[in-house]
């Protein structure tokens, strides 16, 4: 990967280009390395310099990172349990799993209404305490209630409430 670095109008001698470069060492081991390479003059004639800095460590910890978050995101998405997230009462993210419960094709049908907008209005008290009470650190057991879906059967769902922390902010999962 190469990056040119300009400094601005007038600045010749300060261009430097930075590299990510896969090496060998001795023992024709490879490893990663970030490079910076800047021509100027010196002594009156052309000439480079370069840094170089061993990444290795740095890009075996994003490639866990980002196979972490593909397995996480995997798990989630294709969960058999329906799993919504609201952040202050309004929808964020719902898995396929949980549109085959409503019998949605897209969260954008769904993306910002309230979880109340989803229940009937019998269910409305109970599930606003058990969010009050999640939100205070305390363990929920699953409760049944009816819900009914696009196409307007009324069918029976277990329905319990987490709360975790998603893009930065504390949410529930339910």
């Amino acid at each position: 990967k190469k990056q040119s670095i300009n400094y601005g109008p007038n600045s010749e001698n300060k261009n430097e280009e930075r590299y990510e470069l896969l090496v060998l060492r001795q023992g024709n081991k490879p490893f990663w390395v970030d490079v910076i390479a800047k021509d100027l003059i010196y002594r009156g004639a052309p000439a480079s310099v370069a840094a170089f800095r061993d990444i290795t460590i740095n890009r075996q910890i994003a490639l866990e990172l980002k196979q972490s978050r593909e397995n996480y995101k995997s798990m989630v998405d294709f969960s058999l349990d329906g799993i919504f997230i609201f952040n202050k009462d309004k929808l964020n993210f719902a898995n396929q799993s949980a549109l085959k419960i409503l019998e949605k094709n897209s969260i954008t049908e769904i993306k910002n209404k309230t979880i109340y907008n989803l229940l009937p209005p019998e269910y409305h008290t109970v599930v606003k305490q058990k969010i009050k009470s999640v939100k205070f650190g305390e363990t929920q057991p699953f409760i049944e209630i009816k819900i009914q879906t696009a196409k307007k059967r009324v069918i029976d769902i277990e329905l319990s409430a987490i709360a975790i922390m998603y893009d930065g902010k504390e949410v529930v999962q339910v």
